[in-house]
């Protein structure tokens, strides 16, 4: 099993905030297509990872353990990247999680086997929800969405401070809860795309993309989604507490 422990120290971290992988991409059609999507919201999830101040990292033949260390228990787990990961190396994962300390999820491809729920039950993760991944194929036409009167730029590591006020602004979320995810290391990585949307020259909204092929919808998200071209390849079974 490969393992990769990331552990740093001391990296310096409106309408609303998104975080997603989700550029175009080429990738043969069907379970093909579903398997890339994956693979890539791994690749682009390990990205952000290095971007913050301690991470964990390590991954097995068909899933993977991540710890961002952040009080979002979707960034922390345990996840089935292959269509059917084994459980018995999803469980020695798990066994790992406590000692984090951080709240965590447990995820699979598909609906949830008998074995995925016993895992997760004996772990206390007794409430199971889902989300579809979908992908937007290269060559699709482009979709404004840009209001009248309102501006959109690309921006870089300078706006930090500004992607954290608009955060906290626009969600209420406490300012520590993403402070590290809009970071300027975060906002400055290779793969990040940073956007500011302006009115006025004020900035109302912001948005991060990380380059990797794909974006997990959020149900309250999935219009949005459909409208900018996106397409569903895959559905993953979150269990949480």
């Amino acid at each position: 099993m490969k393992r990769r422990d990331v552990l740093k120290a001391g990296l310096a971290d409106g309408a609303g905030v998104v975080l997603m992988a989700a550029p175009a991409m080429a990738a043969p059609r069907g379970r093909g297509l579903a398997d890339a999507a994956n693979s890539s919201w791994l690749q682009a999830t390990e990205h952000l990872l290095s971007a913050l101040p301690r991470s964990v990292d390590q991954a097995g033949k068909g899933s993977a353990l991540l710890v961002s260390f952040q009080s979002q228990a979707r960034m922390n787990g345990v996840f089935g990247i292959a269509e059917n990961a084994s459980v018995a190396e999803m469980a020695e994962f798990a066994a790992q999680m406590p000692k984090y300390g951080a709240p965590w999820v447990l995820r699979t491809r598909g609906a949830a086997t008998p074995e995925f729920t016993e895992l997760a039950e004996s772990h206390g993760l007794t409430v199971q929800d889902q989300r579809a991944l979908a992908v937007l194929e290269k060559n699709t036409t482009p979709f404004d969405t840009t209001p009248p009167g309102a501006t959109v730029r690309r921006v870089d590591g300078a706006y930090a401070q500004t992607f954290l006020d608009v955060s906290v602004a626009a969600t209420g979320v406490p300012a520590d809860s993403v402070r590290d995810l809009l970071s300027g290391a975060a906002l400055d990585l290779p793969a990040a795309s940073p956007y500011v949307v302006e009115v006025g020259g004020e900035v109302v909204a912001v948005g991060l993309g990380l380059r990797g092929g794909l974006l997990a919808i959020d149900p309250a998200n999935e219009q949005l989604a459909r409208t900018l071209g996106f397409h569903t390849v895959d559905t993953w079974t979150i269990a949480h507490a």
